[in-house]
């Protein structure tokens, strides 16, 4: 499942947006608090590090199943599911929900910043907050908004993390497109001192105004980046290039994802001042990974299954900038 929301997961979105997968609480207003984004995305429970114990065959004396502590290893517990979430060692620090939003109250503040969307994913092994920065990056085309995430795992196989991106995070795809396209990342290590740590990352904010005046050059220099119907079917045959066996399924996929995305470059109304040009076939790209891109994928073969991983919105989009970056 792309979009990595299973039944223990919620999310809530602000401003009346669905979110594209049809998944979520939306609601009405602009903006979340954080006591809005904990409640409404259900992430308003804790986690705990329980011991791992092994069950042995033997039995003790009185008849009872012997049991013995694994070393170094504790469980990330839910509680409010009771849901088993990693292993994990001695030395991870489990940083709760709660303290992730109210370190983005602090570091937000009363800038103008707000709250849009908010969520679990992998039953809760993931959490992200994302909010709006009150400036945005102006282009001859569109406005491009930049966000403020944060990202907390209680899985032990990342750091929590704090970026500056020019993404509206609303699945697990959309969020591996917006940390791959982060224009400012901060990370803390689970450990001990992880609290503590989060101050640190204010940082980031000091970044947020020169991540995006480098994002508006790169795409000012794209948009003066001519391309002909030539070159823009070779950045498609680059981007998604055709598999060996033509006859077979990744074959068919190859050439339904190259023809979405050039109906997109050459008709989507919003294309319109754009087409012709290196940006104009990444917002094509941004286009389908947003609107058309297939969620639910049935199993193949082996060949077929990494082809499709090939197509996940954070492949594609870092494929796309390469590419164009040499035409």
């Amino acid at each position: 499942m792309a979009h990595a929301i299973l039944e223990d997961d919620h999310m809530v979105s602000a401003g009346g947006v669905l979110p594209w997968h049809g998944l979520g609480t939306v609601l009405p207003s602009e903006a979340l608090d954080a006591s809005e984004a904990l409640t409404y995305a259900h992430l308003d429970w804790e986690v705990e590090k329980i011991p791992v114990y092994a069950h042995l065959d033997t039995k003790d004396g009185y008849g009872n199943p012997v049991v013995s502590k694994v070393p170094n290893s504790w469980a990330t517990v839910r509680m409010d599911t009771q849901r088993a979430l990693a292993v994990v060692g001695d030395r991870f620090e489990v940083v709760q929900n709660r303290t992730a939003f109210d370190w983005m109250d602090t570091l937000l503040g009363d800038d103008g910043f707000h709250y849009h969307t908010a969520g679990s994913l992998w039953n809760g092994r993931v959490v992200w907050l994302l909010a709006k920065a009150p400036f945005e990056i102006a282009m001859a085309d569109s406005r491009i908004d930049m966000y403020v995430l944060i990202r907390n795992s209680h899985d032990g196989n990342s750091a929590v993390i704090a970026a500056i991106v020019p993404i509206r995070v609303v699945c697990a795809n959309t969020l591996a497109a917006a940390l791959g396209s982060a224009q400012a990342m901060y990370k803390i290590r689970h450990t001990v001192n992880a609290e503590a740590k989060l101050g640190e990352a204010q940082r980031v904010l000091g970044l947020a105004q020169g991540a995006a005046d480098m994002l508006e050059k790169r795409a000012t220099a794209m948009l003066a980046k001519k391309l002909s119907r030539e070159r823009f079917d070779g950045f498609l045959n680059q981007l998604v290039p055709m598999p060996e066996d033509k006859d077979g399924k990744s074959a068919t996929m190859a050439q339904n994802t190259q023809q979405e995305i050039a109906d997109v470059y050459y008709g989507e109304p919003t294309q319109a001042d754009i087409v012709g040009t290196a940006w104009g076939a990444f917002q094509a790209v941004t286009f389908y990974v947003d609107h058309l891109q297939p969620t639910r994928v049935s199993l193949g073969s082996d060949a077929e299954n990494r082809f499709r991983r090939s197509l996940e919105a954070k492949n594609l989009a870092h494929r796309a900038m390469a590419v164009l970056g040499e035409k």
